[in-house]
């Protein structure tokens, strides 16, 4: 058995409660997309008395014995898509025969492999296929750089340490170098980063060797790249040095009578650039390219009318867009993807940033015809989180009313705005003056003291203890969604797909014309988000409606995006407040990540009761 399925498994036996996809990808130091593939050939062909199973809220499930496995020597699927890649681009034309022949599996299972493999280069939408045609054999066709990162994409060595990846890196890699020669140009590269003050770990290591070994013996083959480098970009010449160096050493050691072709090396630079450790070697780099400005400019006014916000008159938010996008542009371009770790925790605790980062996104591709990938987006929304931090203002309002002690209410008043960045604190009145008391959203008064009042009350310690804050943060949850919850509709049932779900809220709703809308933005972005939810809207809002929203509580959880959901809140905000869309997202946000909140979902019956689960 494989050792990374041995590690696997050995996570699920230590967390029999549940482990999810991220943390298991983590461990074993692969992606979500590997372990996805890990569980699926571990079901199918080696546990005999026990499966894996997929839960919304607690991840992977070990289910049953593993006392008795499948053993065999055969290659994984992520192993034999390798091989399989691989040999079609030395090979043009080689048929399935062949393939199985050299593979030592049956021509069927080929075929199931290349009809898997062409299905994951359609979700990446890289520009490549592989074609079969009758008599000729089956081919690898398409954009030569992409040729070369979808076979990078399936080499999963371990890295556990630099002599165990080398010897993973000869077994897949061993016909296109010699092992020694591997060696040295491993030891070469992390001399050459850190005479240059980067940190050459295992994972960078990796990167760097898989693709200038691939690129060399491609290059050297007479495949030349077909990609256009656009030359007006902003380089920094260190980096691009380093690029010379390691592609002219990597000639060396595989075949010194290569010639060097210089679209190559200005490929390499833009990889290196996506690497993302450009900092390291200066700021020379980082100046914003003119082009590029005047796009995110025009992107920002086309979401300035969606939003109803003047994103473009931030001048601090558009020169970081500007100076993000004229960083990651071209590696963009030429599919090298730029990791995102945190997404998943960007989309969770960044709620209503990620919306205004994926409409952003939306109207630039219209502007300038360029599609950023999620990964990307995730780093876009942390510019739009400090710009709600930067205009954070005080749209609530608050009376304090105290009966002994005018000093001890303005402690609380300046307290509860240090605590609040949201509420402001308006008059400070003795008891005996509450009539006085006007235009507010409620009042904040001592617990020693008896109020009688129309007005929202709240009653606080004077020295405000946790329990009071939490008082707070419910009066401000519920100022804010009972006007929601009374336009809302709450639904529960079974479900097969996303669409069924949205398309059943928008009916309840009386709103069923926005479905494209909604599918629409669904299609830019998965909206799952959380453990457990996922929060479809439109992408562009209506105006004169009256905020509302669809919650859907699912008898059996549905896939959405990465993981299972149990429960859908469908927001239709109107557009013109976005004070209101601000507050309604940041609520949304506290209920998807609190986890016990699952637990309550069935209780819910009607839409008043969605505020239980703000608690």
């Amino acid at each position: 058995m494989k050792d990374k399925y041995a590690k696997l498994l050995l996570q699920l036996q230590k967390n029999r409660g549940g482990i999810g996809g991220q943390s298991l990808a983590k461990n074993l130091n692969v992606s979500t997309r590997t372990v996805r593939n890990y569980i699926k050939d571990l079901n199918e062909n080696y546990l005999t008395e026990g499966v894996i199973t997929s839960d919304s809220t607690k991840g992977y499930v070990l289910e049953g014995a593993i006392t008795n496995l499948t053993e065999t020597d055969q290659l994984i699927f992520e192993q034999r898509a390798f091989f399989i890649i691989k040999y079609l681009l030395s090979e043009p034309n080689t048929s399935y025969e062949v393939l199985a022949n050299k593979l030592h599996y049956s021509a069927q299972t080929i075929r199931n492999d290349i009809y898997r493999i062409q299905k994951i280069i359609e979700s990446e939408q890289r520009h490549v296929k592989i074609e079969a045609i009758i008599f000729q054999g089956v081919s690898l066709v398409g954009d030569e750089l992409d040729c070369r990162l979808l076979l990078d994409s399936f080499f999963d060595p371990q890295l556990l340490s630099v002599e165990q990846f080398l010897t993973d890196f000869n077994f897949y890699f061993q016909d296109w170098i010699d092992p020694e020669a591997a060696k040295k140009l491993c030891a070469y590269i992390r001399r050459e980063l850190e005479r240059n003050s980067i940190k050459c770990d295992i994972k960078l290591l990796r990167s760097l060797l898989t693709y200038l070994v691939i690129s060399v013996y491609r290059n050297e083959k007479g495949y030349s790249l077909d990609n256009i480098v656009t030359s007006t970009m902003n380089i920094n010449k260190t980096v691009y040095v380093l690029a010379e160096a390691l592609f002219h050493q990597t000639i060396n050691y595989i075949n010194k009578d290569t010639s060097i072709v210089t679209k190559e090396i200005e490929n390499f630079y833009w990889f290196l650039i996506s690497q993302e450790f450009s900092d390291a070697v200066g700021q020379q780099y980082y100046s914003i390219n003119p082009e590029i400005s005047n796009w995110v400019k025009d992107a920002l006014i086309q979401t300035n009318k969606i939003h109803q916000i003047d994103f473009a008159s931030d001048q601090k938010l558009l020169t970081d867009l500007a100076l993000h996008i004229s960083r990651d542009i071209l590696p963009l371009k030429f599919n090298f993807f730029i990791e995102n770790s945190y997404l998943h925790h960007i989309k969770t605790d960044y709620v209503i940033a990620y919306q205004y980062a994926v409409t952003f996104t939306d109207c630039l591709k219209q502007v300038a015809k360029v599609t950023l990938p999620e990964n990307e987006i995730g780093y876009l929304t942390l510019h739009f989180a400090a710009y709600i931090e930067r205009h954070k203002h005080r749209d609530i309002s608050i009376a304090i009313i105290y009966g002994a002690h005018e000093v001890s209410a303005k402690l609380l008043a300046h307290r509860i705005e240090e605590l609040f960045s949201n509420l402001s604190v308006k008059q400070i009145l003795h008891i005996s003056d509450i009539a006085d008391v006007q235009n507010v959203d409620f009042i904040i008064a001592s617990d020693r003291i008896v109020v009688q009042t129309e007005i929202p009350l709240v009653l606080v310690n004077d020295l405000l203890t946790k329990d009071d804050i939490k008082k707070i943060n419910l009066q401000i949850n519920q100022l804010v969604l009972s006007n929601v919850l009374k336009n809302s509709v709450l639904i529960h049932g079974q479900f097969s797909n996303k669409e069924e779900v949205i398309k059943q809220l928008l009916m309840r709703l009386k709103q069923p014309e926005m479905f494209d809308n909604v599918m629409e933005r669904e299609q830019l972005s998965s909206t799952d988000v959380g453990t457990f939810t996922a929060l479809p809207h439109p992408l562009v809002m209506k105006t004169g409606c009256p905020f509302s929203l669809g919650i859907a509580i699912l008898d059996k959880p549905i896939q959405w995006g990465e993981r299972e959901v149990s429960l859908v809140i469908l927001p239709l905000p109107d557009s013109t407040n976005h004070l209101e869309y601000e507050r309604v997202f940041g609520i949304l946000q506290k209920i998807i990540v609190n986890e016990d909140n699952l637990t309550q979902l069935k209780q819910l019956k009607v839409p008043s009761d969605f505020m239980k689960l703000v608690l």
